[in-house]
């Protein structure tokens, strides 16, 4: 437009298919990815540590240098969870697998390419129950 600089895009902003999306919907679409691709009749609680999971696996995929409390920060999620993806993330480079090359269960995919459920048990977040630290009893 005449009279009018052009600005660039901001660095957190990404072009996929024609469209362009801020960080924020980027979240959002690798978070409904995930959720996506769950079993129907997956529980409340599994489907939001499907969407943490899927969350963390975005961002450690946008960003791998970021360090695992600045990813928990920004996504509001615990650093131990972080950990527990980029590990399993790891072990699956090693084993010659590579994120995102899972097919999706479903037509939404989220900008990285991820989606799927297995993130999840290896993200903490699996069907193990989880044990609340009883104090010792007093001798």
């Amino acid at each position: 437009m005449p009279g009018y600089e052009h600005l660039e895009r901001p660095p957190a902003w990404a072009e996929d298919c024609g469209e362009v999306y801020c960080l924020a919907c980027r979240r959002e679409l690798a978070a409904e990815a995930g959720v996506d691709a769950a079993p129907s009749g997956t529980t409340v609680q599994r489907r939001a540590q499907i969407r943490t999971a899927a969350l963390i696996e975005f961002e450690v995929g946008r960003d791998p240098k970021r360090s695992d409390t600045e990813i928990a920060r920004a996504i509001r999620t615990s650093v131990p969870a972080v950990v527990k993806v980029r590990q399993r993330l790891e072990l699956a480079r090693a084993g010659g697998q590579q994120m995102g090359n899972t097919p999706p269960t479903n037509s939404r995919k989220s900008l990285d390419g991820s989606a799927g459920e297995d993130r999840l048990n290896d993200a903490g977040y699996g069907d193990q129950p989880q044990r609340a630290a009883t104090p010792e009893p007093a001798s």
